[in-house]
């Protein structure tokens, strides 16, 4: 009991820095009373020392050059304050590399592991650096110490929550698993400090993050894989029901196709995964239909984890085209270049000549985009003369009507 009694006080030393980061960030009040209460209590000494921005990168972005962003507010006797006083930053923002930080506040352990704390509370983000800082790992020990405390059916719910993406969790948890079960547990989680309630919602939300970062220090990944095939196996007999003759007009009717993919991609099924997209869904396949309805950061997340488990390089290229595409749509041309470049390079090699040619198209159109009108030209015209080769009618009149627009 004494052993829960430190993790259940280590972990609202936790709550109330993200309490902290809140209200000075956002100037709102922390919801959750006891927290407030031990922030009144601390504001008053280490805690009103700073607010953190992202950690960011300089123009060499190299992982060693990662910044922080540091704003000094209301400014305690500290040394570690006194020695950024020295160097004439008072009340003025600064940009300090992380060992730097690291360095000047050696002389406050306390003050060291808030700022791992923010900076994992604001996506670990301190994971970037090429050697991760003991003091780091070491304010992660109450999270792990924590998993052993909850005992294991609250495991086994959080298992089950990495597993599935964010949205509507316990909805989703629900179908799952045991509802009962669920509810109660979610309950359970907010007295860990790892669910809330967002937005005035009654059901508990649980910490994705967080439970991602207890899970994969304890659960196998063959575990977490088997977990993601039965999760894929569920989404699968949901989204039989929009396989057939009818042409969904919203993503919301493949979503369970597109929960499936992801579940697939985790587990590594890059096969399945591959069959799934080439399926039908009306007069299209699955992959054409996500592309036609659109919400391109989530096409990302998913043909970024396809790629990553593909094993056949033709099916590598096709994915790449279509994370291409996504890339465009969001208006990073410089990854949708790469993207297309890359699925190139696999088409040449196993002489696609369809395949070169699309890409090529493509790459021509990213390049009349960035203003390189001559690249743009070479492109078309090489994308034109394949296309000839082949008879593809409508290709050519494709590219012709592109190189006109040049």
């Amino acid at each position: 009991m004494a052993a829960m009694v430190e993790v259940w006080t280590k972990r609202k030393r936790l709550l109330v820095v993200d309490n902290l980061h809140r209200l000075l960030n956002d100037k709102t009040e922390p919801a959750d009373e006891d927290a407030r209460l031990l922030l009144e209590r601390i504001s008053q000494t280490e805690c009103q020392l700073l607010t953190l921005g992202w950690p960011g990168t300089d123009a060499l972005g190299t992982s060693r050059e990662r910044v922080l962003r540091w704003e000094l507010e209301g400014i305690a006797d500290d040394p570690g304050v006194q020695k950024l006083r020295a160097e004439g930053v008072e009340g003025e923002p600064k940009t300090i590399p992380l060992e730097q930080v690291v360095d000047k506040l050696d002389g406050n352990p306390k003050m060291l592991e808030i700022l791992a704390v923010l900076i994992r509370e604001n996506g670990g983000q301190a994971s970037v650096l090429d050697e991760r800082p003991d003091w780091i790992e070491d304010s992660m020990k109450p999270l792990y110490a924590m998993w052993e405390a909850i005992g294991p059916e609250l495991q086994e719910l959080l298992t089950a929550i990495c597993i599935f993406r964010r949205g509507r969790t316990a909805e989703r948890l629900e179908r799952f698993l045991d509802r009962k079960k669920v509810q109660l547990g979610l309950e359970a989680l907010h007295r860990w400090g790892l669910a809330k309630q967002v937005d005035g919602n009654q059901d508990w939300t649980p910490d994705h993050d967080l439970a991602r970062k207890m899970v994969t220090k304890h659960v196998s990944e063959e575990t977490l894989k088997e977990l993601h095939g039965r999760a894929a196996t569920f989404w699968g007999k949901e989204g039989t029901k929009v396989l057939g003759n009818r042409m969904p007009t919203r993503i919301e009717k493949v979503q369970p196709l597109i929960e499936m993919a992801f579940h697939l991609a985790e587990a590594g099924e890059g096969n399945t995964l591959v069959s799934l997209l080439n399926s039908s869904v009306g007069d299209e396949a699955l992959a054409q239909v996500l592309d036609r309805l659109g919400a391109w950061g989530d096409r990302v997340e998913l043909w970024e984890r396809a790629v990553a488990v593909v094993s056949d390089p033709k099916n590598e290229a096709i994915l790449r085209h279509h994370l291409a595409m996504a890339y465009g749509q969001l208006g990073d041309w410089d990854r949708a270049l790469k993207e297309y470049e890359a699925s190139l390079k696999i088409e040449e090699k196993f002489g696609d000549q369809q395949g070169i040619a699309a890409s090529r198209h493509q790459i021509g159109i990213v390049y009349q985009l960035k203003g390189d009108w001559d690249r743009a030209l070479k492109e078309y015209e090489a994308s034109l003369r394949i296309k000839e080769k082949l008879g593809d009618q409508q290709g050519i009149a494709q590219s012709r009507h592109q190189i006109g627009m040049v």
